[in-house]
């Protein structure tokens, strides 16, 4: 059987500690200083973009970090995340483009959340000449049928499946490998996206990487944080 098929959603118990997303966050502002003074400043652009009922304003602790290290960071300026849209993703792929356009035509990195991570992915597929970088935070973009745990939620919400928003063309291209450094971070103790769903074979170029997180805490998580301005130091060598 296809290791893809044995891929199953995470056990729902780990739902029950996603309020702990709230520690996450205070921890990441008592560490703070150390990802300051840690990691050498930067200038390059960033996209981010949020997940599942979510919005830019769920991605500011990771914003505030980003912009005191020196980065350029820009949202997704789409409001709320209701599910997967082929015009949100048109108006990303322009969105990007207007980013690259503003800062010289120089590469934008991408970094997104959960469902964030597909547009991501999708959109470095369609124009990899203005990516620098991706970074996926609990995207399951190497398998979208039967790999979340509130489906029931999400159906409520987009009026359709996961799995039948984001369709076969869509899923095929997603899972494809990018031109670009990618790293996926992904936590065995989501409880909301399978973390098997997330990972891809690796190589020079493609990056895995395990934290300790909840799912609502990654955007904020320190140790996602940390390989994330790790990876981004790598743009200004």
């Amino acid at each position: 059987m296809n290791k893809e098929n044995k891929i199953k959603p995470p056990s729902r118990i780990w739902l029950l500690v996603q309020p702990l997303a709230i520690l996450e966050l205070l921890f990441f502002f008592f560490s703070m200083p150390f990802l300051f003074f840690r990691y050498p400043r930067g200038n390059a652009p960033i996209l981010i973009l949020p997940g599942f009922l979510t919005g830019d304003w769920y991605m500011w602790p990771m914003k505030i970090i980003l912009r005191m290290k020196g980065y350029r960071v820009y949202g997704s300026t789409f409001g709320l995340s209701m599910g997967y849209r082929g015009r949100i993703n048109d108006g990303l792929l322009k969105r990007l483009r207007e980013i690259s356009e503003k800062n010289n035509n120089q590469k934008v990195a991408l970094i997104g959340f959960s469902l964030g991570g597909i547009y991501a992915r999708s959109i470095a597929q369609t124009c990899p000449e203005l990516v620098s970088q991706v970074f996926t935070l609990s995207s399951p973009f190497m398998k979208i049928s039967n790999s979340i745990n509130i489906q029931n939620i999400y159906r409520f919400i987009s009026g359709k499946r996961f799995e039948e928003d984001i369709n076969l063309e869509i899923s095929g291209r997603i899972k494809e490998k990018l031109s670009m450094p990618t790293f996926s971070i992904h936590s065995v103790f989501d409880g909301i996206v399978s973390s098997e769903s997330c990972l891809e074979m690796e190589d020079d170029n493609t990056f895995n990487y395990k934290v300790f997180s909840t799912h609502c805490g990654l955007p904020h998580n320190y140790y996602a944080i940390k390989i994330i301005l790790e990876k981004l130091s790598m743009l200004e060598k």
